[in-house]
């Protein structure tokens, strides 16, 4: 049996593709044997081919490919664990958002989401800023010369590897786009934006202004961002 998904996807930008005037991206995708495939429109670019198949191992679960800028990039849907419960999350290689809409088991099967609205921290990302914290305890331990390779041996951290290794500790792998990570560098962002040229972490960390306080203010900022953000 054959059906058609609709994925509307409400934002001015996607991943860095500029929206037609509609700021509307739109997914056509044909259903056959559990297989979602299709292209999506409504930006200025060519159509985005979108693929997504239901989880064997997971129920409530899709993971797929975008193909974007001549490569496919991984997507999934699937659960998270929160204090107020269990919620579906749209992860991308861009980010991680909150779906304003999952229907993919029936018709019409739609699926929506803001690019505004990411999915925001829990109790797993409060463990993760915890350990980084831990790891970057003191000035001795500080890395001040950070060039964003990490080693589970380290035993000095820069701001990216202290949470790069807490990320691995805590969730078996690194995670770019973990939410603890996106708060970290939205803090950095804010506290220190003329320390930054392309790599967030890493120039904030071997700029010369930066002392050890500033690492200190930037675990309290980060903290209670984390806190405000548990559900």
């Amino acid at each position: 049996m054959k059906n058609k998904v609709r994925l509307l996807i409400a934002a001015g930008l996607l991943f860095g593709i500029q929206f037609a005037q509609a700021q509307i991206l739109e997914c056509e995708l044909i259903v056959d044997d559990e297989k979602m495939s299709g292209s999506c429109s409504g930006t200025d670019e060519a159509p985005l081919k979108l693929s997504l198949v239901s989880s064997d191992d997971r129920s409530n679960s899709w993971e797929g490919t975008l193909h974007i800028f001549g490569q496919d990039r991984a997507i999934s849907i699937e659960s998270r664990d929160y204090s107020s419960g269990s919620k579906q999350i749209i992860k991308t290689p861009f980010g991680w958002y909150l779906p304003t809409r999952v229907k993919l088991e029936s018709e019409p099967l739609q699926l929506s989401w803001s690019l505004d609205d990411y999915a925001p921290a829990s109790a797993q990302d409060l463990a993760i800023f915890e350990i980084a914290r831990s790891l970057l305890h003191s000035e001795r331990v500080w890395d001040r010369q950070d060039d964003r390779v990490c080693d589970p041996s380290d035993i000095s951290f820069s701001i990216y590897c202290a949470f790069a290794e807490a990320t691995r500790q805590v969730t078996g792998k690194y995670v770019h786009r973990q939410p603890a990570m996106r708060v970290m560098k939205i803090t950095v962002s804010e506290l220190w934006p003329d320390r930054i040229e392309s790599h967030r972490l890493m120039d904030v960390n071997n700029h010369p202004d930066t002392t050890f306080d500033d690492i200190v203010r930037m675990f309290e900022e980060m903290n209670a961002r984390i806190e405000s953000e548990l559900l």
